[in-house]
């Protein structure tokens, strides 16, 4: 990457990254631990939303987590063709996937943000005595899905970069 601006920034944001899904995770942990605990030995302090917090956090980490698995490469892919495809072919077909696949999240992204304006129109919230908003864990769905789209267009410059400067080697 020539430009330290953008290194700096993307750096700070994968920081970011590793922290709000290790954040998430480590909560739903704690929730879950505080929900067995209690539901054994101090009963009269047992909570009904413990369970269904874990499961928020955990989709939201989930979703997050995609980001940093596309970003690492170890999304789901098609492998098995590239492995007959000569490195310009395959550089090609990888482009043509993270296309797909970030289209496809793109619209999936969409899709959420129905959801999220349907939920908020309809005040739907949860069963617990918690309550909470169903929107705040629907809301999940366009920013994990914005932040795995984000990791594909990365994706896709860097496979343009390659195909460029392997063009230009071979003239």
């Amino acid at each position: 990457m020539t430009n330290p601006r953008l290194a700096r920034l993307l750096a700070t944001y994968d920081r970011i990254e590793v922290f709000v899904i290790g954040t998430l995770t480590l909560l739903s942990l704690l929730l879950s631990i505080y929900a067995i605990v209690s539901r054994y030995l101090t009963p009269q302090f047992a909570l009904d939303w413990p369970g269904e917090m874990v499961v928020y956090l955990i989709t939201w980490a989930f979703l997050l987590a995609g980001a940093r698995a596309v970003m690492d490469s170890d999304h789901v892919k098609a492998d098995l063709l590239t492995t007959f495809l000569s490195r310009k072919w395959s550089l090609y077909f990888a482009v043509l996937q993270d296309l797909c696949a970030m289209l496809f999240c793109l619209a999936v992204m969409v899709g959420g943000i129905q959801v999220v304006q349907f939920a908020i129109q309809l005040g739907e919230r949860s069963d617990s005595s918690l309550a909470l908003p169903m929107w705040v864990y629907y809301l999940c769905l366009p920013i994990g899905l914005a932040s795995i789209s984000i990791r594909y267009a990365g994706r896709l410059f860097a496979s343009m970069h390659l195909i460029q400067q392997q063009s230009r080697a071979e003239h």
